[in-house]
């Protein structure tokens, strides 16, 4: 009787072992693993945003707007009209800074190279060869 008794508690005593090492290793694996899924999960919703920007954004002439939750029609054709209206005249407010942030970004690009030719100019060991002065 004492051998079976001792068999049994050594079979239950390798079984606890065996759960607490399971335990450890779920444990473990979680410990190590939740920022990689932090990870994944972050890269999923960036390239979800992305992608939405990058439909936004695709061609600057052509009138795109994101999706929007409240597209549906209203049924109220005065506000209908004004929501029109007021998409439109923001399109092309959108469109006018686009144009005026490209002429500031060629103004600023010429005002630089301006600058650069006449500081260039201005210091003597540095004028090409044959260049008239």
């Amino acid at each position: 009787m004492p051998l079976i008794l001792g068999f049994i508690g050594f079979i239950f005593a390798a079984l606890v072992m065996f759960a607490w090492a399971a335990v450890w290793l779920v444990a473990a694996l979680f410990w190590l693993a939740w920022p990689l899924v932090l990870l994944v999960f972050g890269a999923i919703a960036w390239r979800r945003q992305s992608r939405y920007w990058q439909q936004f954004q695709s061609s600057p002439g052509a009138r795109q707007t994101p999706a929007q939750p409240f597209s549906k029609n209203s049924g109220n054709a005065a506000f209908e009209e004004y929501r029109a209206d007021t998409m439109r005249r923001l399109d092309e407010e959108r469109e006018k800074f686009r144009d005026f942030l490209e002429q500031r970004r060629q103004a600023k690009d010429s005002e630089a190279f301006e600058r650069y030719i006449t500081e260039r100019w201005e210091r003597p060991g540095d004028r090409p060869q044959g260049a008239m002065t």
